[in-house]
């Protein structure tokens, strides 16, 4: 939810859905601020049937041959995998130094919701994130496997989403106010553009649910031992009672997990000033995952 003038614009844009990427990309693609390298890399994605793009924050210590952990972090509604760069692009860089670790902001399109969609030929964009993106992550930067996975917004749905969905291929998850109930929002953001009208797909909707997803019996195991962190502003009217509603249904379950409330409003304000907690959550469990390794 980036602005909200486009929201109110959205049925007046078909075009600006699903797998688009945001413009062709400009300017430098391999830049260095400080220690820390930022590669912007692009390549032609089979599974969206376009070209998709992502940028990688890479500590960049000389004469290394050092290999890192990997956080992807997503973006939300009507952004794109620039939004991250373009208002913390110093903030990433100085924690990525900090803790070691490689931070990709991907693309998820304008309205994509990170997912497959049976409706849109080329929003297949959970294809796209685990046969495509981890792949060229892995080839082409200094990754040592172990990953983890934050978002705002549409983005915090996608990434408890995308981690509940694929079990074991994140080991921490993590959401700054993530809609994380979709099915609350049935004619909101273009949700129906991608999983069908909810009367007609109910059984879709809550497969990508994170509220329903949370409750299936079978991840109950998984749940249980993964590392979750959940933030949201009191004052945002989009996503706090969908966080709060998590937070409550995590509790009656005795499932762990971090939950804050503090201050804000639904914009980058607020997500810039959260990312620091976000990204020391990850960068311990991915240590303790490093330890374990070896």
């Amino acid at each position: 939810m980036r602005y909200l003038l486009p929201w109110l614009l959205f049925s007046l844009l078909p075009a600006a859905h699903g797998c688009a990427i945001a413009g062709p990309t400009q300017g430098v693609r391999d830049q260095m601020v400080g220690n820390c390298r930022i590669v912007l890399r692009e390549f032609m994605s089979q599974a969206c049937s376009k070209r998709m793009a992502y940028y990688a924050f890479i500590p960049a210590v000389p004469e290394t041959d050092e290999r890192y952990p990997v956080l992807f972090l997503l973006h939300g509604a009507f952004g794109s995998y620039r939004d991250w760069k373009e208002h913390a692009q110093t903030d990433i860089c100085a924690l990525a130094l900090k803790y070691k670790i490689c931070i990709i902001t991907p693309e998820g399109g304008t309205l994509g919701w990170y997912a497959d969609s049976r409706f849109f030929k080329n929003n297949q964009l959970e294809t796209y994130f685990f046969k495509e993106l981890i792949p060229d992550v892995e080839r082409n930067f200094p990754s040592n496997g172990p990953r983890s996975i934050a978002g705002l917004s549409m983005g915090g749905h996608g990434a408890f989403s995308l981690c509940l969905r694929h079990p074991g291929e994140f080991v921490s998850v993590s959401s700054m106010s993530g809609i994380l109930d979709i099915t609350r929002h049935k004619n909101q953001w273009g949700l129906s553009k991608v999983f069908g009208p909810y009367s007609k797909n109910a059984a879709v909707w809550d497969r990508h649910s994170v509220a329903k997803l949370l409750k299936e019996h079978k991840l109950r195991q998984y749940i249980g031992s993964l590392p979750m962190l959940i933030t949201v502003s009191t004052g945002d009217q989009y996503s706090l009672a969908d966080n709060r509603l998590v937070h409550k249904e995590l509790d009656g379950m005795k499932i762990f997990h971090e939950y804050h409330e503090s201050s804000g409003q639904h914009d980058w304000t607020y997500w810039v000033s959260q990312l620091p907690r976000h990204v020391a959550f990850h960068a311990k469990e991915l240590e303790k995952n490093r330890l374990k390794r070896n």
